[in-house]
């Protein structure tokens, strides 16, 4: 049967796992189905970072003589929707947004105490460096890969009120190479559902004020420099995690000050303490949010810029949050319960 045979970006994948040896492809050109991350399909962004050195050694001639070809980094751009497990957690038995999130500098501490099984992922001092695959299945015979290794990622997650929540992952690191794989499919979770921004208990400061918010979103915030090394075959060796700013974005309506404070803690800088909602109410398919860590007055919010604006007709005062720390990574901790 004659038909044509196209390369369909609802097959492309992204392959993931943790590095035993810093820069060293954990995969060797073979991955297994375990290793796919369930990503929403047209997401899957892959781009070679800029490496073009020009050369204008002409002499006096117009044109240009061959460009250098510097250092071979790359960036892989995904997102995918939140969930629990569905059932209790367990060092085998983590989030699918786990891999991500450890390789966005983060720690994955499961507490299997029986009955109230969590894993918390909070800032750590460790990175996890990830290779990554960005595979496309060509018809007729073998996938194209692009190889990334040394990689190091930051995130944003983003939700609307009744609707999921987004995590959007970027990671950056050394591009080993462009190779024909074998492709092998991933597999899909049917359950559990995944929850959406509802009954989300949000509350922030001393107070609990709890505004109306048509969106929210968190921005991990990581900077992310390449870590040059003139004996790489790519000139880079991966790349890390310089510094973060996490930030916390939202909508609340239009109120009274006497209600919110804003203007307070927007003039004087007073931090409004903590900041918590939660995706989800079911046990196992819950995830929360939160600013402080440690469920502490400690570390803290702090409102650093608002205005005026509107959104389908309801005034409403877009309002940007740092999250503050008073002693190391207690600045959030997003807790899947």
């Amino acid at each position: 049967m004659a038909n044509f045979s196209i390369p369909r970006q609802m097959r492309t994948q992204v392959v993931m796992k943790p590095e035993t040896t810093a820069g060293g492809d954990i995969f060797s050109g073979t991955y297994l189905t375990t290793d796919v991350l369930p990503t929403i399909s047209d997401s899957v962004r892959f781009t070679q970072d800029p490496n073009e050195i020009e050369n204008l050694m002409t002499a006096g001639n117009m044109g240009r003589l061959s460009s250098v070809l510097g250092p071979l980094t790359a960036r892989v751009d995904f997102a995918m929707y939140l969930r629990g497990k569905g059932s209790a957690y367990a060092s085998g038995n983590r989030p699918e947004w786990d891999l991500p999130m450890r390789g966005c500098r983060h720690s994955s501490t499961v507490d299997a105490t029986p009955g109230t099984e969590t894993v918390t992922y909070q800032p750590t001092d460790t990175e996890e460096l990830m290779t990554i695959y960005v595979v496309v299945d060509v018809p007729g015979g073998a996938a194209l890969s692009a190889q990334i290794v040394g990689a190091i990622g930051t995130g944003r997650f983003s939700g609307r009120a009744g609707e999921m929540v987004r995590a959007d992952f970027s990671f950056m690191g050394a591009l080993q190479e462009r190779a024909d794989i074998t492709y092998v499919n991933g597999t899909l979770a049917p359950t559990p559902q995944f929850p959406t921004l509802k009954s989300a208990v949000f509350q922030i400061g001393s107070t609990n004020y709890a505004p109306r918010i048509s969106e929210i979103a968190f921005d991990v915030g990581n900077r992310i420099v390449p870590i040059p090394s003139i004996n790489s075959a790519q000139g880079v060796v991966g790349h890390t995690v310089i510094d973060r700013r996490p930030e916390f974005q939202i909508d609340p309506e239009a109120d009274r000050e006497a209600n919110s404070g804003w203007w307070t803690a927007l003039s004087t800088g007073a931090p409004l303490k903590d900041l918590s909602f939660d995706l989800g109410a079911t046990q196992y398919n819950r995830v929360r949010f939160r600013a402080s860590a440690n469920a502490t007055p400690g570390s803290t919010v702090q409102v650093v810029g608002q205005s005026f604006g509107s959104r389908t007709g309801i005034m409403a005062l877009p309002t940007r949050l740092l999250a503050t720390i008073d002693s190391a990574n207690n600045d959030y901790a997003i807790v899947a319960d």
